[in-house]
C-alpha cells in the first residue's frame, strides 16, 4: 500500500496558508543565496519549521545558512497555545456574555412591564402610544 498523505488537522494551531508559486520561487531564490531559515520565514510570513519542511518537500539540496547568533524574529513553530484561549480573548468572551445577559434581562423586564401596561390599558379602555427618541 502506498503512503497516503494525511489530511490537514483543522484543530492544529497554524495558519494553513497555501504555498503560492511566488512563495516557492522566493524560497528557492533565497536558499540559493544562502539565506537562513529565519530570514526566509520573515520574508514569507511563515515559521522556520514550515520553511524547512517545504524545502525538504521540494527537494532543495542547498543548505540554509545558520541563524545562530541572529535575533530570531520568525517563530520556529506556531505555539500549541490556541489564541482563542488567551487571557484577553477569554476576558472579551466573558464581557460579551455579560452584556448579552444584561440585554436579555432588560428585554425580559421591558416585556413584563409592557404586558402589565397593556393589561391595564385594556381594562380601562385606554390607548397606548409609544414614541422612540
Amino acid at each position: 500500500m502506498a503512503n497516503q498523505k494525511k489530511g490537514v488537522n483543522p484543530k492544529a494551531p497554524s495558519n494553513h496558508a497555501a504555498w503560492t508559486k511566488k512563495d516557492i520561487k522566493t524560497l528557492k531564490e533565497m536558499s540559493s543565496r544562502n539565506c537562513s531559515a529565519s530570514q526566509i520565514a520573515l520574508e514569507l510570513g511563515r515559521t522556520r519549521a514550515s520553511v524547512w519542511a517545504r524545502k525538504h518537500m521540494l527537494g532543495i539540496s542547498e543548505r540554509l545558512s545558520s541563524s545562530k547568533g541572529e535575533k530570531n524574529l520568525a517563530p520556529a513553530t506556531v505555539g500549541t497555545r490556541n489564541p482563542r484561549n488567551s487571557r484577553e480573548a477569554r476576558k472579551e468572551r466573558v464581557a460579551r456574555r455579560a452584556q448579552v445577559a444584561q440585554t436579555s434581562t432588560l428585554e425580559k423586564n421591558l416585556q413584563a412591564e409592557f404586558s402589565t401596561l397593556s393589561q391595564l390599558a385594556k381594562k380601562h379602555g385606554a390607548k397606548i402610544v409609544i414614541t422612540f427618541e
